[in-house]
């Protein structure tokens, strides 16, 4: 997990983060994606990219093959 600092605009007043260059690389995050916030029970503030349908079907296939079958998982990952 990471924490980063909300900042706050002096001319608009709006608040955003800073994602720092290599977390944004790591996660693919390209300018213009959609980011979807979800604020936890907690306080804290999970941000994940708007993905496409067929982008989160494969990532859920991804998932199952993962905590599933390895031996599946890793044909997936080395093949696809």
């Amino acid at each position: 997990m990471v924490t980063l600092k909300i900042e706050q605009d002096a001319t608009t007043e709006d608040l955003y983060i800073q994602i720092p260059h290599h977390i944004r690389q790591e996660l693919n995050w390209q300018e213009g994606d959609t980011l979807v916030w979800e604020i936890q029970s907690d306080n804290t503030i999970n941000v994940r990219k708007e993905c496409s349908v067929s982008e989160y079907k494969a990532w859920i296939i991804k998932d199952y093959l993962k905590q599933n079958d390895k031996e599946a998982y890793y044909d997936w990952i080395y093949q696809g």
